[in-house]
């Protein structure tokens, strides 16, 4: 197994490295926990890091895992060191604004390796990201942030400024651990469910407001997809026996509900998921208030995470797992 270092996308830190883990679990490997710190997670696997590249979203780069330790370690321990063959630079990252004497690091670990130095265009990245601890490692992925910017609403024929950003998106699918199939039964725009196509699932999803559903099909066409989506109700939309479900339901007075308390429609919501659901099968959802999770009466609240929207809204990304 290999010990890979993950710079997660911040400031949810929490949710990145979850959906590192789901992704890894979700594949059909394990994982170990190395180290952890502040926007840096190190975990042991033999998941192929090609394949957690491709399907995470909230993951900055990949490295080859050398060493963590604190600052002084990194300056006076005698590190091994053994990049592959090629020219090689020393990079070094703070996160979250973490103090750190970055030149001396640079200048110090520049002097152990024995690859010729290019600042321009390297063969090898060596980096020491600067958080509670310092974590070094070789750089072997990176994501194509201009991919997601992509998929941003903005670039969509039909939008709604409700939508979850793409790399919120794909961690929330992510979460389910999916294999096969995805449904989302207030699909809006379409926006989960592209990120569930992206990634090869086969993605369903139903909405009770014709408008989107029109708008939702004129977005996966864009982006060279296309998905089964219906108008209708949730009870009428999911499917039996799904495998997954991941959802953004409507919540405050920008979302319609088509004139239905948020109360009645998240309670139906959540019956229908519980029956539709396989068993083993996860549902994924963001939700306002942890008031609605009373709601939920046979499946089990599995893992929790708090995203700050602005200073008045956190949302919940909630995962339940039918047992």
């Amino acid at each position: 197994m290999a010990e890979l270092l993950f710079e997660l996308v911040g400031p949810d830190y929490g949710l990145a490295e979850a959906e590192v883990k789901a992704v890894i679990e979700g594949s059909g490997y394990q994982w170990d926990e190395v180290a952890c710190s502040t926007g840096v997670s190190v975990l042991k696997t033999d998941c192929p890091v090609d394949l957690i590249g491709a399907k995470a979203g909230l993951t900055h780069r990949i490295f080859e895992h050398f060493h963590t330790g604190n600052q002084k370690d990194i300056l006076q321990d005698e590190l091994e060191i053994d990049l592959p063959d090629g020219t090689a630079k020393v990079e070094t990252r703070r996160v979250g604004g973490v103090p750190g004497d970055t030149q001396r690091i640079k200048s110090e670990l520049g002097d152990r390796i024995d690859n010729p130095i290019d600042l321009e265009d390297p063969d090898n990245i060596l980096a020491v990201l600067i958080s509670d601890r310092c974590h070094v490692g070789r750089l072997i992925h990176r994501t194509d942030k201009g991919e997601f910017r992509s998929r941003e609403v903005k670039y969509r024929p039909y939008f709604s400024p409700v939508s979850l950003q793409p790399r919120y998106a794909r961690a929330l699918v992510n979460l389910t651990r999916a294999t096969k199939d995805l449904h989302d039964p207030f699909c809006g725009t379409g926006g989960i469910l592209l990120e569930a196509l992206m990634i090869g699932l086969q993605a369903t999803g139903g909405d009770i407001d014709p408008e989107m559903i029109r708008g939702c099909r004129l977005n996966l066409k864009k982006y060279g997809f296309h998905a089964q989506v219906k108008v209708g109700d949730v009870e009428e939309t999911i499917p039996k026996h799904v495998e997954s479900i991941a959802t953004d339901p409507p919540y405050g007075r920008a979302a319609s509900t088509s004139g239905e308390e948020m109360d009645t429609l998240y309670k139906r919501f959540f019956d229908t998921a519980e029956h539709r659901l396989k068993k083993g099968g996860r549902l994924a959802v963001i939700l306002p208030d942890m008031k609605y999770v009373k709601m939920v009466e046979n499946l089990e609240l599995t893992e929790s995470y708090i995203t700050r929207v602005h200073s008045s809204l956190k949302r919940h990304y909630l995962v339940f797992k039918k047992i």
